[in-house]
């Protein structure tokens, strides 16, 4: 009787055993088969973040332009988005973009006041842009430059539509120009360069005052030019077959006043090449 009931102890402590072995293994097996699903998960995720299209910048936002084109941004954005890709994730990835790095080198390549740079999920970049402040549009051999009002050259104007229509208005002159940036062709002098100092902004103050006073005496002519960057000869080509000169050094008003006033005077005077109303109180023309 004391052998059967340690026989029967010893079979439960065995099958007892074997429970515990089970428990243990089907735990093993959870533990495997959740570290499985939890690294394919962030394989996935891992996928899904950085190698997908999901995150890539498809759209710019961008506010504050008025001189700069959104074509022009967007290039120098995307040129600038490729030099940061970190292989092998994807580029334009917008995880991997760092904004500070970012702000900087457009700030630099659109010679801009600021770029402020912000990431709005899943694929859009938000630009905020301060242009730096305009002041005219320099004409020289058949390309356009804009200048500030320190006299640095800040870009050239490449963008197809921006270019016509800075053409559009030097051929269809309007009465009122205070909308739009003054057009100044330079006849000869050096090529402007981007983030050069083309001319001193005492010189760009005064073609802006001479535009300015030209524009509020209501003034017609078709476009203006100088010979030079540092010429005080501001030569007006005018509707008619000939030009004014003017002198941006001296006040305005009386030079254009003895203009009207000696085309009064002589209305049957043929003027062919020019009227010079540069010295006050006299008259030359051919």
């Amino acid at each position: 009787m004391i052998k059967l009931f340690r026989k029967t102890l010893q079979v439960e402590k065995h099958e007892g055993t074997f429970v515990e072995d089970r428990l243990r293994t089907r735990g093993s097996q959870k533990k495997t088969v959740i570290a499985l699903l939890s690294g394919v998960a962030i394989i996935g995720w891992i996928y899904v973040f950085f190698f997908s299209d999901i995150f890539v910048v498809q759209q710019f936002e961008i506010e504050g332009t008025k001189a700069l084109g959104r074509g022009e941004v967007v290039d120098a954005a995307n040129t600038a988005i490729q030099k940061m890709r970190i292989w092998p994730f994807k580029s334009g990835n917008i995880f991997l973009i760092k904004e500070n790095d970012l702000s900087r080198t457009l700030t630099d390549k659109l010679f801009a006041q600021s770029v402020v740079v912000d990431k709005k999920l899943p694929n859009i970049l938000r630009l905020k842009i301060e242009e730096r402040q305009s002041s005219l549009v320099i004409l020289k051999e058949g390309k356009f430059w804009q200048i500030d009002r320190n006299g640095v050259i800040m870009r050239e104007i490449t963008d197809g539509a921006e270019k016509a229509s800075i053409q559009d208005q030097m051929d269809h002159p309007v009465a009122d120009r205070s909308s739009t940036l003054p057009i100044l062709e330079i006849s000869n002098d050096v090529d402007p360069s981007v983030g050069n100092t083309y001319v001193s902004d005492y010189r760009v103050s005064l073609w802006l005052d001479a535009f300015k006073s030209l524009q509020d005496l209501g003034f017609g002519y078709r476009n203006a030019s100088v010979e030079y960057a540092t010429s005080t000869k501001l030569i007006l080509n005018m509707f008619e077959p000939y030009n004014v000169y003017i002198d941006i050094m001296e006040p305005i008003e009386p030079q254009i006043q003895g203009v009207y006033d000696f085309l009064k005077l002589k209305k049957d005077v043929q003027i062919h090449e020019y009227i010079d109303a540069r010295i006050p109180g006299k008259i030359y023309y051919q």
